[in-house]
């Protein structure tokens, strides 16, 4: 993707986190930048240059408030993708969507109803705080994840070094593609949400996010962390941050104001498509 093109999908991406903004302001609905996006605002009062995403997250109980409200208050030419409103989207996080558009990723071989740019958005859910019970939820929680990526028609393969390892990566994703086939995708989604509804009624001191890019529980982060936000300028608006935006994310990042070794600073989504409005 040259620059040109990635600024303007940076620019696409801005307009539906405007829009998801909007929507949360006008709701009493707490929405905070995370991930890479947040690292942009604290580092470069934007996007990183070479950043292709934006990720937005919120606890579960507002994760829960903007899915049931946002298919009536989203503005003509978005879509509020999840699970429930997309029969082939596989993630346990929601997206809003840009109608009229195409961002296909190439990690996704299906070709969906929905496929414009989108914005993530990611709810955060209590954890354990024994290292024991965070093991065995965390088990539960990517073997589903797994399951509905094999549902969805989605590679399990993970390209390994050595033809034994290739192997049994092989085997492990047909054995998840085979029993999938027998289990109903509303009694997945359902054994799925209970798991990361586990502790939610409990008093934990961390949470964490079901991403789908990395191990579940890899990256806990302590809960009071997302108890205030603060305002920091992204671009040319103020996004709502967690105050403790640097402890935040030091816990995931370390040295996150170090920037990488110039061959990694490039766009991480390798995308098949590409079509902007008009």
């Amino acid at each position: 993707m040259d620059d040109a093109t990635l600024k303007r999908v940076q620019n696409e991406l801005l307009i539906i986190a405007k829009e998801v903004l909007r929507v949360c302001s006008e709701n009493g609905i707490k929405v905070f930048l995370v991930g890479g996006t947040l690292i942009g605002a604290t580092r470069h009062n934007g996007f990183i240059p070479w950043d292709d995403d934006l990720d937005m997250g919120m606890l579960r109980e507002d994760f829960e408030r903007f899915v049931e409200i946002a298919p009536d208050c989203l503005s003509e030419g978005f879509f509020l993708q999840t699970w429930h409103t997309d029969s082939e989207y596989a993630n346990a996080y929601a997206k809003v969507r840009m109608e009229g558009t195409v961002y296909h990723e190439a990690n996704d071989p299906k070709t969906k109803k929905h496929q414009g740019f989108f914005v993530d958005i990611f709810p955060y859910d209590n954890i354990p705080d024994s290292a024991a019970e965070l093991g065995a939820m965390a088990k539960k929680i990517m073997r589903y994840r797994k399951l509905m990526l094999a549902k969805n028609g989605i590679s399990l393969v993970v390209k390994k070094k050595g033809f034994l390892r290739l192997a049994k990566s092989v085997l492990v994703a047909a054995a998840y593609k085979a029993r999938a086939a027998f289990v109903p995708r509303e009694k997945l989604i359902e054994r799925f949400e209970t798991e990361m509804n586990r502790y939610n009624g409990s008093e934990t001191s961390r949470v964490c996010q079901e991403s789908g890019g990395a191990a579940f529980g890899k990256y806990p982060i302590k809960r009071n962390y997302l108890k205030t936000t603060c305002d920091l300028r992204f671009e040319d608006t103020r996004f709502p941050c967690p105050a403790d935006y640097d402890s935040f994310l030091r816990d995931i990042y370390g040295d996150y104001m170090q920037l990488p070794p110039p061959e990694k600073r490039r766009p991480t989504h390798g995308v098949l498509e590409i079509k902007f409005r008009g």
